[in-house]
């Protein structure tokens, strides 16, 4: 029993901090205005940002314009942070993807506590 107690346990705090992860994910993004920060992003990276920007709500939003909304899924991520040539921007990023789910103890998507 005790065994299958703790099964179970386990079970509902990896699939709490999956769905924290997940939920945060989605909901944090943030919008770039200056095309230098995106400098050295490849082609395909910008088109999703702009089509993300034109679908919260920037309808003139373009790939060679901006602005462009980045989100923090592994398929934004990764091409930024390999091939974005700012390194402040780099660092911004990185350090904001790191953080999703640790909210430092306060909100419903906090993995702080799990």
């Amino acid at each position: 029993r005790a065994f299958m107690a703790s099964r179970a346990e386990i079970f509902n705090l990896t699939k709490g901090w999956q769905t924290n992860i997940r939920d945060d994910l989605a909901a944090k993004a943030f919008l770039v205005k200056d095309r230098k920060e995106l400098a050295g992003v490849p082609q395909y990276v910008l088109e999703d940002a702009a089509l993300a920007a034109r679908l919260s709500g920037y309808p003139r939003a373009t790939t060679e314009a901006g602005p462009w909304k980045v989100h923090f899924d592994d398929a934004m991520m990764e091409p930024m942070l390999k091939h974005a040539t700012d390194r402040t921007f780099r660092e911004y990023i990185y350090g904001n993807r790191k953080r999703v789910a640790f909210l430092g103890g306060i909100g419903a998507r906090d993995n702080t506590e799990i």
